[in-house]
């Protein structure tokens, strides 16, 4: 299946609520954050209560699990703040526009959680949305492998971008940061997981457990049977050709089943009852 992508010039309206939502959180803790330390310069405030400090999130009896999800809000540089937003508006909202804004939020937050479990194992303290801009590029990638991007104004494939970056990100200073590489990595795997398996499962179990559902259901009288087959051949036509087949198919792939509307639904359901084997 093929897919088309065109970016438009910038448009705060036009941008899905999830990518306002996530850019519009960043942009606000971090001006909290500069105000906070402006005037209390050894206090890090915000980033204390919720970046990903492994003692805190493994403490006992009160565990802070929260901040396994809260961590990417937190941004310690204006850069990485620019960044995270620029990722946000060129490849989150095309990504949205495929998935919509619920199973975006599910994936923004699998490449958080998946990046900051080796960090606990590590004892590695982290902050910023670094795993999850790259798990947005890769969604970018997997659903448009052949765009062109431009990186200041050299154009290059998505999949190179994240290379790219990768290498920028763990070649800072005089040697590789390892920690920071498994920090990328893992965010990536959970992501490419969730987009290469998890769709794919929730639709089979979805099918199978239709499947169940409709064996209970009653036969079809008869003579529901023979009127279904006395309808005119142009209105069959009309209502299940394959142009509609193919593009009620297409929508499965980009947003799921729970997309379909009833009609759709009834046409699916009398395409694969007239095809299937006698």
């Amino acid at each position: 299946m093929s897919r088309f992508f065109s970016q438009d010039p910038f448009d705060l309206r036009a941008l899905p609520p999830s990518v306002k939502i996530i850019g519009g959180l960043n942009i606000l803790i971090y001006a909290l954050l500069v105000i906070g330390t402006t005037f209390h310069p050894l206090d890090l405030g915000l980033a204390n209560h919720f970046a990903l400090i492994p003692d805190r999130v493994l403490r006992w009896p009160m565990p802070e699990l929260w901040r396994l999800f809260t961590h990417p809000f937190i941004h310690l540089s204006f850069f990485e703040l620019l960044l995270s937003v620029v990722a946000l508006w060129f490849f989150g909202a095309p990504v949205v526009g495929q998935w919509g804004d619920r199973e975006f939020l599910n994936f923004y937050f699998i490449c958080a959680l998946g990046a900051a479990l080796p960090m606990l194992l590590l004892n590695r303290p982290v902050a910023g949305s670094t795993a999850c801009s790259y798990g947005m590029i890769l969604a970018f990638a997997m659903l448009y492998p052949d765009a062109t991007v431009y990186f200041f104004l050299l154009p290059m494939k998505p999949w190179h971008m994240i290379v790219l970056f990768a290498l920028m990100d763990v070649l800072v200073g005089t040697k590789i940061d390892v920690v920071q590489l498994i920090y990328l990595a893992s965010g990536l795997a959970a992501g490419y997981a969730y987009i290469r398996w998890w769709e794919t499962f929730k639709l089979g179990a979805k099918s199978f457990s239709r499947g169940l559902f409709e064996r209970d259901e009653e036969p079809v009288p008869r003579r529901r049977v023979a009127a279904r087959r006395e309808e005119p051949v142009r209105a069959q036509k009309a209502d299940d050709g394959m142009d509609e087949v193919d593009r009620i198919l297409d929508k499965i792939l980009a947003s799921g089943l729970e997309s379909l509307t009833d009609g759709e639904r009834e046409l699916m359901k009398r395409y694969s009852q007239r095809n299937k084997p006698s």
